[in-house]
C-alpha cells in the first residue's frame, strides 16, 4: 500500500502503548488502507503493560513505564528542566490542584 511505499521501514510489531477507545476507532478508520500485513503488526495495549513486558522482558521496558530499562538520553536532562518550568507554571497559576485541595 502507498503507506509502506513511502516509509520503507521493517518491522516485526507496532506497540500503541496506553492507546484510549478513540486511538483504536481512529486506527479502525485508516486499517483498510494499510496491508494485511501492517494491519497486524498493530498491538494496542492500555494501561495494562504486563503482555507486552512478558513478550519483550522488562529489561526492554523502560522504568518510566514500569519495566527495568534505565534509560540513559543525552537529553534527559534538557527535559527534565522543561518539566520543571511547566510545573512550577501550571502550580503559580493553579492550573494543578495542590494534593491538600479535596
Amino acid at each position: 500500500m502507498l503507506f509502506e511505499q513511502l516509509i520503507p521501514v521493517k518491522y516485526n510489531a507496532i506497540n500503541v502503548l496506553f492507546a484510549t477507545k478513540v486511538i483504536e476507532i481512529m486506527f479502525k478508520v485508516i486499517k483498510p488502507f494499510l496491508s494485511e500485513q501492517l494491519q497486524n503488526a498493530f498491538r494496542f495495549h492500555g494501561s495494562d503493560l504486563q503482555p507486552l513486558m512478558n513478550e519483550l522482558g522488562s529489561d526492554r521496558i523502560p522504568t518510566i513505564i514500569g519495566g527495568n530499562w534505565e534509560m540513559s538520553l543525552p537529553v534527559d536532562d534538557e527535559l527534565k528542566a522543561m518539566d520543571d518550568k511547566l510545573i512550577d507554571y501550571w502550580t503559580r497559576y493553579d492550573l494543578i490542584q495542590s494534593s491538600n485541595d479535596d
